[in-house]
């Protein structure tokens, strides 16, 4: 009850709108082939802006103004994204207070799981089975999860999808995983993608081929059509 509160008391557009960017799902937008499709995650029950049922929600578990410490970052970036989260989820009923913290204390903490809630920027997940594997019970590292989810019916999801060979089938497996971990209401709800992780628009006829080392690696000079 307390993390779906949590859920309906934030407005991801209006966390969009802070840096013009996208809803994004666990696999984000820049893999648009294994990612849930935008409409899709705004008509989830899980990316509707509710304070009043996440109000609810908390009285239903005996939690509320329910005080929750939410770290962050302290760079001039998320302090805007820190605030507005703070005043959604005080509409919402909870009691936050924002513990910003710098670089090398905050990632010393987020490793540790030592944290009640936090905000941050999710670098590094580039590719669309980190998107997934990062929800799964052993986390990227095969561990743990940060933030201690464990669900054997999504792990197993997971694998299905990273075991298939056919790329259609793998995408369609993404899909399904995606929608279990969201109806089971993560630990980990992700808020916006900025644009530059976006993918292109259908119109895009082509790019720089040697605009980034890993576009010649791949030989894109040779790559076609929409994007």
């Amino acid at each position: 009850r307390v993390r779906r509160a949590a859920a309906y008391a934030l407005d991801h557009r209006a966390i969009c709108a802070l840096d013009d960017a996208y809803l994004s799902g666990p696999v984000g937008p820049a893999h648009a082939g294994d990612a849930l499709a935008e409409e899709e995650l705004a008509a989830h029950p899980l990316y509707q802006h509710d304070p009043a049922e996440a109000r609810a929600l908390l009285s239903a578990a005996g939690a509320v103004d329910l005080p929750v410490r939410v770290a962050h970052p302290d760079g001039a970036a998320m302090l805007p994204v820190a605030a507005a989260v703070a005043d959604q989820l005080q509409r919402g009923g909870f009691g936050p207070r924002l513990h910003p913290m710098g670089a090398a204390e905050f990632e010393s903490a987020l490793g540790r799981g030592d944290f009640e809630a936090a905000l941050f920027d999710l670098d590094g997940v580039d590719t669309p089975d980190l998107g997934l594997r990062l929800h799964t019970t052993g986390g990227l590292d095969g561990q743990r999860s940060p933030w201690g989810y464990s669900n054997p019916v999504y792990d197993a999801a997971v694998v299905a999808a990273l075991s298939e060979l056919d790329p259609m089938h793998r995408a369609r497996r993404s899909r399904e995983a995606q929608r279990l971990l969201l109806d089971d209401v993560p630990a980990m709800i992700p808020l916006a993608a900025p644009r530059q992780y976006a993918s292109l628009q259908p119109g895009v006829e082509g790019f720089e081929y040697d605009a980034y080392a890993f576009n010649e690696s791949y030989l894109a000079s040779g790559w076609t059509g929409p994007v």
